[in-house]
């Protein structure tokens, strides 16, 4: 099957804005994905983790744009979304501000193993029906303790975000972005 876009959810940059090894593994992956011709474009979606306590020197989508075209990438092939601080802004903006734009409909997304089943939801949720999504992980090298600590912050990440998006329809855009201006805390009062 041919996409409209591969979309490449960020993975974190450091202070001075080099991609974080989770992030580099999702982005070879992407340039696996895109050199056997799944889609004419690449979307880099992020901004930096909601979490930061310091303002990196570029941003997610930045830092993977440099990397896509040093590795052959043409630039005018990838998007950049420099909005979302997590998931749910990777799947709500990268929808307002390109996929409804350019009327796509059919993504292939790319992130980590142990974000797969927070990562299909969101975008299951946020998109809609309507959209035909797929996903491709790329595996880390997270071992023992840290792999087990991860795990546990990805399922109570997982069972809030259920609780939040309790009783609204999937791709219900109006509701969704009022559930982000009101009660998210990374888009509250934006």
């Amino acid at each position: 099957m041919k996409y409209d876009a591969i979309v490449v959810l960020g993975g974190g940059v450091d202070k001075k804005g080099n991609l974080t090894n989770m992030f580099l593994s999702r982005l070879k992956k992407t340039l696996e994905l895109f050199k056997r011709n799944l889609a004419d474009k690449i979307i880099v979606s992020g901004k930096w983790s909601g979490l930061y306590k310091f303002v990196p020197a570029k941003t997610e989508a930045e830092a993977a744009l440099e990397y896509l075209v040093e590795n052959g990438i043409p630039k005018d092939k990838i998007i950049k979304e420099e909005k979302s601080l997590d998931t749910i802004g990777n799947a709500f903006f990268t929808k307002k501000n390109i996929l409804e734009k350019r009327v796509w409909t059919k993504i292939l997304v790319v992130t980590s193993d142990f974000h797969l089943k927070r990562a299909k939801y969101i975008f299951n949720f946020i998109l809609g029906p309507l959209y035909k999504i797929d996903f491709e992980i790329s595996k880390g090298k997270t071992l023992g303790e840290e792999w087990k600590e991860i795990r546990k912050k990805e399922e109570e990440i997982f069972l809030e975000i259920m609780k939040y998006s309790e009783g609204i329809e999937p791709g219900d855009d109006n509701e969704i972005e009022d559930l982000l201006r009101t009660k998210h805390p990374f888009y509250k009062n934006q």
